[in-house]
């Protein structure tokens, strides 16, 4: 059972964090693969935290249950409290941890960042909320500071890891 790790990079301008606006009820959208035979899902689909489903045979929860539709094996993801994180201006242009996943049978291959994100600004602490990732870059102005703002050059990435 193999933990994943969400680890995003973006360059960051006169802005101190990006995270999502709410953990529990973000849509992590992702797409898997098959760990047994490799077959790739094309769809997007989402994960929310708070979003349980009752395991196969009753004895666990998580938060993604798929069979694939190749090999018929049903496989199931959970997404690990209290792993959540944010991305800081300090390690600006790094890959830095958001989330961990416990994944059955399955393997998260991709991520899209999308929309619900909240950044602060730099030194003013100014809230921008619902930051949409979808095009390649996002601005805005800071009226406390008197600077643009800017979030670009943002990719993801999921790295095998160990329990938090």
């Amino acid at each position: 059972m193999p933990f994943f790790t969400l680890q995003i990079k973006a360059n960051l301008t006169n802005i101190e964090s990006l995270s999502p606006d709410c953990n529990e009820s973000f849509r992590w959208q992702i797409k898997t693969s098959c760990s047994n035979c490799r077959q790739q899902d094309d769809q997007w689909k989402y994960i929310v935290f708070e979003d349980i489903e009752e395991g196969p045979k009753g004895r666990s929860e998580c938060h993604l249950i798929e069979k694939c539709s190749l090999c018929g094996r049903q496989n199931t993801l959970e997404i690990i409290p209290n792993s959540f994180g944010k991305y800081s201006s300090e390690k600006n242009g790094q890959f830095q941890d958001m989330l961990q996943l416990d994944c059955r049978g399955m393997e998260p291959v991709a991520f899209d960042f999308r929309n619900n994100w909240v950044a602060v600004g730099e030194g003013s602490n100014t809230k921008f909320e619902d930051v949409d990732l979808s095009s390649d870059i996002w601005c805005d102005y800071d009226e406390k500071s008197g600077e643009s703002v800017e979030i670009g050059e943002y990719e993801a990435r999921f790295v095998v890891s160990k329990k938090k």
